[in-house]
């Protein structure tokens, strides 16, 4: 077995040659998938889930994506006019706009999501069982030591 800082260094190496890489191939079915069958651009299909997820203003999309807040309200007028985006405002305070996604835009984000889960699974479905958990194990730990 090698020297604890040779492994650290191995798993730095692979790290760096595996994520990036494979990060850029689910990104790119992504992207495709989205402009060729839903004709949503990438940074509307991250808004659209930003707004899945809970953040429901300009300010707060504008935060987490590091664009200016008029970008991202020509973004959200875009998905608005697609239908696949409300914009509800305040009764109390006509300057605070909650944005929503509609029944549209939950299934466009649904179906989008289960075309990749599918793509990922083909892919995927070459490895053995031992691999695959192994692969799980190993995410689980990536997780654990850069998010947690």
């Amino acid at each position: 077995m090698l020297p604890k800082e040779n492994l650290l260094q191995r798993s730095i190496e692979t790290f760096w040659h595996t994520f990036p890489s494979t990060w850029r191939s689910i990104h790119t079915y992504t992207h495709n998938l989205a402009m060729e069958h839903y004709h949503i651009t990438m940074k509307q299909f991250i808004i659209l889930q930003e707004i899945h997820d809970g953040k429901t203003s300009v300010s707060q999309l504008a935060e987490s994506g590091h664009i200016s807040r008029p970008a991202i309200s020509r973004l959200v007028d875009v998905l608005v006019n697609k239908h696949l985006v409300t914009r509800l405002e305040n009764p109390l305070d006509r300057r605070h706009v909650q944005l929503s996604l509609t029944t549209d835009g939950d299934r466009l984000l649904s179906q989008l999501y289960d075309h990749t889960r599918h793509w990922m699974a083909e892919r995927m479905s070459t490895l053995s069982d031992e691999e695959l958990t192994t692969m799980i194990h190993s995410l689980e730990l990536l997780r654990k030591t850069f998010v947690e």
